[in-house]
């Protein structure tokens, strides 16, 4: 059995790199170094552990264009972690 925690975040880091997600139809995956995980209130902080590290987050490719993203700028999402360092950009 899964257990599934909604939870969410704002994420704040660096973007190392992107590209389409092969495996996400409608999605560019994002390599973060993540900064910073602060909690949104009502909901579990799971990231807070990965700050300091490097996670892969998703991003829907129409919000992916929008936003604008070059490699080498900070950034700030709210996000949901899924498993492991995968995120998902709300």
């Amino acid at each position: 059995m899964v257990i599934i925690i909604e939870n969410w975040a704002k994420l704040k880091g660096k973007v190392l790199s992107f590209s389409p997600n092969a495996g996400l139809n409608g999605f560019y995956i994002m390599r973060l170094r993540l900064d910073q995980a602060e909690q949104i209130e009502g909901f579990p902080n799971l990231a807070e552990g990965d700050v300091k590290k490097e996670i892969n987050i998703n991003i829907k490719i129409e919000n992916f264009k929008k936003t604008r993203i070059t490699v080498g700028k900070d950034y700030s999402f709210i996000a949901r972690k899924a498993s492991g360092s995968m995120y998902f950009v709300k």
